[in-house]
């Protein structure tokens, strides 16, 4: 049993392994055709040609539309691409400038504040060296 069975898988082994079946090319033509044979053996294979061509042909105007459309889509998206990339930088930009002139707003009353500081400081401390030279003066007569 186990013989048949192997010779079995041996014969399937075998059927798996075989060459593909040859693809015959041309109009296959052999000798002692009869010239009504030949012909429309002939014109068979020039008409089954003539219509793997213009398939052909079907198929790649049909791809070109496809592609030339696809391409017509990517090319939209990337100039919407670009405009709100644009305009998202004018966007920032318009913001950018808005916080440094509110930035420099600030620094002008902060320096203004410490200007003023200074200045009640810079008078509190001439006031006290008045004094202070007043005091020597009088330490001295």
């Amino acid at each position: 049993m186990s013989g048949a069975s192997a010779g079995t898988l041996a014969q399937a082994g075998g059927a798996r392994d075989a060459a593909p079946p040859r693809v015959l090319l041309g109009p296959c033509l052999h000798l002692g055709m009869g010239e009504e044979s030949l012909i429309a053996t002939l014109n068979a294979w020039g008409a089954a040609r003539d219509l793997e061509a213009a398939d052909a042909r079907a198929d790649l105007l049909a791809t070109q539309a496809v592609v030339a459309t696809t391409f017509d889509h990517a090319q939209a998206t990337v100039v919407s691409i670009v405009e709100a990339f644009r305009l998202e930088a004018e966007t920032i930009r318009g913001q950018a400038y808005h916080e440094a002139q509110a930035s420099v707003a600030r620094l002008e009353h902060v320096v203004g504040e410490a200007r003023a500081r200074f200045g009640e400081q810079d008078a509190r401390f001439g006031a006290g060296l008045g004094e202070l030279a007043q005091r020597l003066q009088a330490a001295d007569a």
